[in-house]
């Protein structure tokens, strides 16, 4: 059960890691303040109002969620430039699996890999990007 919630997340971050900039503009547009917030606000100043908590609640989620995205994203792009620079069977193996999206078929024709390769470069990368993630406290093994 722990394996396959830490392989989704990670490859989550890997698919999305191209759209981390849209995805922050969705948190950004999900979170937004309405001109109705922001005048309850200012009548409300000085004073302790619901809406206000409202804001200042919703001010933190959308602070933490792209935090969140943010460090996942500067985690891969250690990670890339690290397979890039010294094993680069598994930095093509990223590029095609999750940012282009190939298929296994696909994949074993550019790089001329079998399947059983494909599925060991897999879970050595999904798990050394989760090492990683522990170790900078974007993953916590009790919340897995």
């Amino acid at each position: 059960m722990y394996n396959y919630k830490i392989i989704h997340i990670v490859e989550e971050h890997l698919y999305s890691y191209c759209l981390v900039d849209m995805e922050i503009r969705d948190i950004k547009q999900k979170y937004s303040v309405s001109d109705k917030d922001i005048n309850s606000w200012i009548k409300s100043k000085g004073k302790v109002n619901r809406s206000v908590e409202i804001i200042a609640l919703k001010n933190i989620e959308m602070e933490e969620k792209i935090k969140n995205k943010i460090h996942w994203k500067v985690l891969i792009d250690k990670i890339l430039k690290y397979y890039e620079e010294n094993e680069q069977e598994k930095y093509w193996y990223i590029k095609y699996k999750y940012f282009e999206k190939c298929s296994t078929a696909k994949i074993e024709m550019k790089m001329a890999i079998c399947r059983a390769t494909q599925a060991r470069l897999k879970s050595e990368i999904v798990y050394y990007i989760a090492l990683y993630a522990v170790k900078e406290n974007l993953l916590k093994m009790d919340s897995v």
